[in-house]
């Protein structure tokens, strides 16, 4: 198993990996599109390495301006501009007969996009400052987390280059649609940690019901995140310590579902109920956090972590409180 790998034992995640498989077969372009931390990028690279011809080069298309782009693509002769101190090979060179992966796509200044239909059409090109015409053989994955069809009609995305984009298009599933492959993602996170901490049976519980708007990457972050702060002679890593982690984070569930003056995220409806009945608690406890696990029957160290993450330590051994 590496980096590459597609985690899971479900349906989805099979189909996943039925589809590098299939694509790795050809050089056909593919337009990957997905939510953010679906893993769109780990499915481009996976494609090119089943097929492994020549060199795979990501371009994060966020960070390219129409000043670089021909420069980054096509190269520059020496002197071709003042920073252009000697001769620098383009990106479709180091690509030949390999794969460029346009990373979000959809952020492509509109002046840029013309020049990269040049690139899909596999025209001749020349390096700035030179008069030599270059032909390169390149295959082309984009992926995208923007609604090309919505950017299309709001016309920020060109028509022409979209339509030559979605020939091959596959859209890539959030994690919770797949979340029985959570346990197997948790456990090889852990592996690449170097980790033997396992987790409970209610933490597990409590990531696979978790709705994990930032997907695979998500949850990947949330598991180093635990491993790295909890204390190395801890035997595993508990539901509270799970949900302490969730709720200092903000998580509150689907984005996709704002909060308006009645209706609040269940998560979020969730976190102000706890602060309330434990600032009641503590205050009727005298702030002993003792006294206040035998009147509420929640352990005092699931207690003490809901103080911490909460923010309640005001409430901790004090007796006169205004609530």
């Amino acid at each position: 198993m590496n980096d590459l790998t597609i985690i899971g034992r479900s349906e989805v995640a099979k189909s996943i990996r039925a589809f590098v498989k299939k694509a790795g077969e050809t050089r056909v372009g593919i337009l990957l599109e997905g939510e953010t931390g679906t893993g769109k990028d780990l499915v481009a690279e996976a494609t090119y390495w089943e097929g492994r011809q020549g060199k795979f080069v990501p371009i994060d298309c966020r960070l390219v301006n129409d000043n670089m782009f021909e420069s980054e693509l096509f190269g520059h002769e020496a002197g071709a501009f003042t920073s252009a101190m000697r001769k620098k090979k383009g990106l479709l060179e180091v690509a030949d007969r390999g794969t460029l992966f346009f990373n979000e796509v959809g952020n492509l200044l509109p002046e840029i996009q013309a020049k990269f239909l040049r690139i899909l059409d596999q025209k001749p090109v020349r390096a700035v400052g030179s008069v030599v015409e270059h032909e390169y053989s390149v295959r082309i994955i984009a992926a995208t987390n923007i609604d090309l069809d919505k950017a299309m009609e709001a016309g920020t995305f060109r028509n022409d280059l979209y339509y030559r984009l979605r020939k091959v298009r596959y859209r890539i599933p959030p994690l919770r649609s797949r979340r029985e492959d959570i346990p197997d993602l948790v456990k090889y996170f852990l592996a690449r940690e170097n980790a033997t901490m396992p987790f409970s049976p209610e933490a597990m519980a409590m990531l696979m019901d978790h709705h994990w708007p930032g997907n695979v990457r998500d949850l990947k972050d949330t598991v180093s995140a635990l491993i790295f702060y909890l204390p190395a002679d801890r035997e595993r890593v508990e539901e509270c310590d799970v949900e302490a982690h969730l709720m200092h984070e903000g998580h509150h569930g689907p984005k996709s579902i704002p909060p308006d003056e009645t209706i609040r995220p269940w998560r979020q409806f969730r976190r102000e109920a706890q602060i309330s009945y434990l600032k009641k608690l503590l205050v009727e406890a005298g702030g002993n956090v003792n006294i206040a696990s035998e009147i509420s029957g929640i352990s005092s160290k699931r207690m003490y972590i809901w103080i911490d993450s909460l923010g309640l330590k005001e409430f901790h051994k004090s007796t006169k409180l205004d609530l």
